[in-house]
């Protein structure tokens, strides 16, 4: 399911894994797992504000997984948002220490 996905950003095929993502997600809204890899893929395209909006999404699905944390804490390094990613990283050592 999230093959194709992976795979493209491997390839740095960005287009490719923008648009398996969002198929995935517009087909399984409530999956956590495709929120993160299209946060994953908006990233790769530069997307920063529409990647940390899509890992929160999967967050607000899956609040008790703390790789979404730690994804989201690396979208805010990147994002120069050290304060955030702080406490997004708290957040997940909370959920698993």
């Amino acid at each position: 399911m999230y093959d194709k996905i992976i795979d493209a950003l491997r390839r740095n095929a960005v287009a490719e894994a923008l648009e398996a993502a969002r198929a995935l997600v517009a087909a399984q809204p409530s999956n956590a797992e495709a929120q993160r890899w299209l946060a994953a893929a908006l990233q790769q395209n530069g997307e920063s504000q529409a990647a940390l909006a899509s890992i929160d999404e999967a967050i607000v699905l899956a609040p008790e997984r703390a790789d979404l944390h730690v994804a989201r804490a690396g979208l805010l390094v990147g994002a120069r948002k050290p304060e955030e990613a702080q406490s997004a990283l708290a957040q997940a050592s909370g959920l698993d220490p």
